[in-house]
């Protein structure tokens, strides 16, 4: 459930709210997708390090996953 508000919030593009939530959701769970949408918001907010740190989570999780390779290739 967490994880889908976070969804929400980034889909309205309040990344901060978003950012928070998937780390909530993270602490319970992790999973591939929410390390990448973490990704994501991260690289909204400009937190490229943040970003690129999150991608390799998820890549750890599910290798050549396209879109955490899409959003760590577009932070360097």
């Amino acid at each position: 459930a967490m994880i889908n508000l976070a969804y929400v919030f980034g889909r309205q593009k309040v990344w901060r709210e978003a950012i928070a939530l998937s780390l909530q959701s993270l602490s319970i769970a992790p999973e591939v997708e929410t390390y990448n949408n973490l990704g994501y918001y991260l690289y909204k907010v400009k937190e490229y390090d943040a970003a690129i740190k999150s991608c390799h989570e998820a890549l750890k999780l599910k290798p050549n996953y396209g879109p955490a390779l899409f959003i760590a290739a577009r932070t360097h």
